[in-house]
């Protein structure tokens, strides 16, 4: 009886349910019924689902599932967001099989997905990516009546643990990111040929000029002029002086318990974690007692004379570029909305 394979896990709370699939796997899920012939009735048509029961159903497998989301799931879609579905979803089928049946899909098949790929070295990001593909094309199918399951009851939850880095980039790549930031005027679409002037295949060929060379990044202690001189010891303290943990600031980096970090910051992230502390970011320069953390001043008066300081300051830097006409026509603008607030 259906009713012999439903239990809680809480007084009054949801039913839950299980049933074994086509291929004998225990499949478990919510009802999110806390009626109990409600849940029963979840559960029958949740096992019509799996073996096949209904127009269109029997046969619908996880290729023809992840093959729908890349040709019409994606429609409002970037490209780059529909090539990444196309990617990942080929470790979905390399791992769970392309004959897979969506029915015979369950959360220990998933769960054994993401050991083998944990096991073949994936970071948790791109797991996280492979999970996001499988869920969006299960709830497409079941949005087209090809699937019967909701989809958060058999794919477990996975976390994107943020890991932040903890090297200096290279010259090279700090490069590679500068012209993806900044590339240059024609890159992308042909120039136009300026009137007179000879097509590309006529003209002789001539070296390319020689790029200036860039300069040398600035050394890891050096990058951050705020930072102590190469050497300094900083230490933590409580409020009673006492020294909770201490760093060294070195020529490659920052140096805390035998490991190098390129900055303050990455440095302090490591210490709280030593000391039990919740977050999993800090100022570095505040969590090692160099500076004073910003704080809302609670007189009003004293807060606008902060504020007009670092007003004066930015438009009195903005004054001296190539926009100076823009600038103090927009400053004036702000004047005369200040005398119509204070009437």
């Amino acid at each position: 009886m259906a009713s012999e394979r439903l239990f809680r896990r809480a007084k009054r709370g949801v039913w839950y349910a299980w049933f074994y699939d086509e291929q004998q796997n225990r499949v478990r899920f919510s009802t999110h019924c806390r009626n109990k012939r409600a849940a029963e009735a979840a559960l029958s048509k949740a096992e019509q689902g799996a073996f096949g029961v209904g127009a269109g159903v029997r046969g619908y497998t996880l290729s023809d599932a992840l093959e729908q989301l890349v040709e019409t799931g994606c429609i409002d879609k970037s490209t780059a967001t529909a090539e990444m579905y196309k990617r990942k979803a080929g470790h979905l089928l390399r791992l769970l099989g392309e004959t897979r049946r969506l029915g015979s899909l369950s959360m220990d098949a998933i769960s054994g997905f993401i050991a083998a790929r944990q096991q073949e070295g994936a970071k948790s990001g791109t797991i996280y990516k492979e999970l996001v593909t499988l869920r969006r094309a299960l709830k497409l199918a079941r949005q087209n009546g090809k699937y019967r399951l909701d989809p958060s009851a058999i794919i477990p939850p996975f976390r994107n643990r943020y890991q932040p880095r903890e090297r200096w980039m290279t010259e090279d790549e700090d490069h590679r990111q500068e012209d993806q930031a900044h590339p240059a005027p024609h890159q992308g679409r042909p120039r136009a040929r300026p009137r007179g002037e000879a097509p590309a295949e006529e003209q002789t060929k001539r070296p390319a000029p020689a790029k200036a060379a860039r300069p040398a990044k600035a050394a890891a202690a050096g990058a951050e002029p705020r930072l102590p001189a190469v050497g300094t010891t900083v230490k933590k303290t409580d409020r009673c002086g006492k020294v909770r943990c201490e760093c060294k600031i070195e020529k490659d980096g920052v140096h805390y318990e035998g490991k190098v970090y390129g900055s303050l910051s990455g440095a302090a992230v490591a210490a709280a974690k030593d000391l039990g502390l919740s977050g999993n970011s800090f100022n570095g320069f505040v969590f090692w007692g160099l500076a004073k953390p910003n704080r809302a001043a609670a007189d009003p008066t004293l807060r606008l004379e902060q504020l007009w300081k670092r007003y004066a300051e930015v438009v009195g830097a903005a004054m001296q570029g190539e926009r100076k006409a823009e600038v103090a026509k927009l400053a004036r603008i702000h004047g005369a909305q200040l005398d119509a607030l204070l009437g």
